[in-house]
């Protein structure tokens, strides 16, 4: 594997009406492999909770200021098209990043 480059994608939920989801693509362009490193949020509230998936299955969950649910990173993710959603729990704008490194596969 040859190292690409750091890859930082951040999603943001910016409704106040209540719990929202927001889903975007997550590219990975053919031949590469994307590694997960870690998720962030930028704010925590203590009656909330928030997921964020991949493809349908729970990469991370935040429960009243606590990690309650989090894959054991790094998580590798093959060329394509993903989905990656974010669910909100409380009226904030808020948002999640994930710090990702992004390698070309090559041959042995």
């Amino acid at each position: 594997m040859e190292f690409v480059g750091f890859r930082e994608i951040v999603i943001t939920q910016t409704s106040t009406d209540g719990p929202s989801s927001i889903t975007i693509p997550l590219e990975v362009d053919s031949g590469h492999v994307l590694k997960i490193l870690n998720v962030l949020e930028t704010y925590f509230a203590s009656y909330s909770s928030n997921t964020i998936k991949l493809d349908g299955y729970n990469i991370y969950k935040s429960s009243n200021s606590n990690i309650s649910y989090s894959t054991n990173f790094p998580l590798f993710v093959s060329e394509g098209t993903h989905e990656l959603s974010y669910s909100c729990w409380d009226t904030q704008n808020r948002s999640a990043k994930l710090i990702c490194q992004e390698f070309k596969l090559t041959p042995p």
